[in-house]
């Protein structure tokens, strides 16, 4: 019995028996796999933290820097993890300038680490360039 054997778009295959062949049944087959194809990504619902913010307190994108206003930043929930290593990084540095004797040579290792850090942010479009970098930051409440 001669067999067909039909490739999906999404490496899935049938085997089709040509002795019966049932075109209603090869075109559901490929339709099917073309919809699996196009079928979009849903977007989560809370693709942003909804409360919280990162506000520019010190720096270029400060209020008095390069802004008038001092930017607010929207945080991608998938990301704030790495938000958060780039704030506990902020404190080590600012902790590192008033004890210096704590964190003996550890301010060149802070300093490579704020700027892998700043680099993903900028990577991950949660930092638009690399003024946001050299910015501080708080993290803010907001209704």
């Amino acid at each position: 019995m001669p067999k067909l054997i039909i490739m999906g778009l999404n490496d899935e295959s049938k085997e089709i028996n040509l002795s019966n062949t049932n075109e209603k049944e090869i075109n559901k087959f490929l339709i099917d796999s073309i919809k699996k194809q196009t079928k979009p990504k849903k977007e989560k619902d809370n693709t942003y933290l909804k409360y919280y913010r990162l506000k520019a307190i010190s720096g270029d994108c400060a209020k008095g820097g390069m802004s008038k206003e001092g930017a607010v930043l929207k945080i991608p929930t998938k990301h704030f993890n790495l938000v958060k290593q780039c704030l506990r990084n902020q404190l080590e540095r600012e902790l590192y300038s008033v004890d210096q004797d704590i964190y003996k040579n550890a301010f060149g290792k802070l300093i490579k680490e704020h700027n892998d850090i700043g680099n993903k942010l900028i990577d991950l479009k949660v930092f638009d360039h690399k003024w946001h970098k050299r910015t501080f930051w708080n993290l803010i409440e907001v209704e």
